[in-house]
């Protein structure tokens, strides 16, 4: 070979996602992890397939803003599943992404919009993923800057997690 590298499309996502950290598994596949913003229903959100219906927004509380930016009404999620090799031993995506955290009240990683680099909020390892995570529900506008640390157990990386984020 002369030293370059092959770019494959291994997968796409109907969705904008950044920040992605990889984890190499003891059986040769990787683990694949990146943030990007939460729908309704729990599914990867796309501003553009969303019709607005105004360009208006109504905020229920008091938190409104981070910084110098409005928030967005979808909460930020960590999204995973895993790398493999086929017998051919070209990579593949094992399925679709999977919502690490999908409850609506945390905004995972926390301070997406005022860290540096978001990396530094979250972590992979063999048994599941840490990540730091703020609070949408927190009303008090002295607390809304406030994170904390969160553990989510995987028993594979592949499937959905069975318990909430600890």
């Amino acid at each position: 070979r002369d030293g370059s590298w092959e770019h494959i499309p291994v997968a796409e996502f109907n969705g904008p996602i950044a920040n992605l950290k990889l984890k190499k598994l003891d059986d040769g596949s990787v683990v694949f992890m990146v943030t990007g913003q939460v729908d309704d229903d729990g599914l990867l959100y796309n501003e553009e397939a969303h019709q607005k219906l105004s360009t208006g927004r109504i905020f229920d509380g008091a938190r409104v803003r981070s910084w110098t930016s409005l928030l967005n009404q979808q909460p930020y999620s960590l999204w995973y599943n895993k790398l493999q090799q086929d017998s051919s031993g070209k990579w593949e995506f094992a399925g679709h992404l999977l919502n690490l955290v999908n409850y609506h009240e945390l905004d995972a990683p926390g301070g997406m919009l005022d860290v540096e680099d978001p990396l530094s909020s979250f972590d992979i390892s063999h048994r599941g993923a840490v990540f730091i995570a703020q609070d949408r529900t927190v009303q008090d506008p002295g607390e809304f800057a406030v994170s904390s640390a969160y553990f989510v157990p995987l028993d594979s990386f592949t499937l959905p997690p069975t318990g909430r984020p600890k």
